[in-house]
C-alpha cells in the first residue's frame, strides 16, 4: 500500500489498534477475521459501540458459509477470501475512501 501512495500503520492485534491508533483520523481499516484475542468482526462491533464509521475490509481463509453474513451484520464494507489478487484490495480500497488521491 506504501508502494502505491498510502499512509498506512500495522497493528499487531486489534486490541493495540483501539489503544494506539487516532480512530477518527483512520480511512479504512484492513482487519483478518481471525486473530490473537479479540477477532476482526467484534473489532468493527466494537467501533460501531464508539460511533466511529470507518469502513473495514475483511480478509479471510475461512471457508464458513456464514461469514458474509456476519460480514454484513456488523457493517463491514466487504470481504476478501484467501487468497485474493492484490488489484481486488486496492480496488476495495479505493472504493471505500470514495476514489480520493492516497496519502
Amino acid at each position: 500500500m506504501k508502494s502505491i501512495g498510502f499512509d498506512v500503520a500495522g497493528y499487531e492485534s486489534a486490541q493495540s489498534f483501539l489503544e494506539g491508533c487516532p480512530k477518527r483520523d483512520t480511512d479504512c481499516i484492513i482487519s483478518d477475521i481471525n486473530m490473537p484475542g479479540m477477532t476482526g468482526i467484534e473489532l468493527k462491533q466494537r467501533l460501531n459501540e464508539e460511533r466511529i464509521e470507518v469502513p473495514v475490509i475483511f480478509v479471510s481463509a475461512q471457508t464458513d458459509p456464514n461469514l458474509p453474513r456476519r460480514v454484513i451484520e456488523c457493517g463491514g464494507y466487504a470481504l476478501l477470501q484467501k487468497p485474493f489478487h492484490g488489484q481486488n484490495l486496492i480496488d476495495a480500497i479505493n472504493q471505500a475512501i470514495g476514489n480520493r488521491s492516497p496519502g
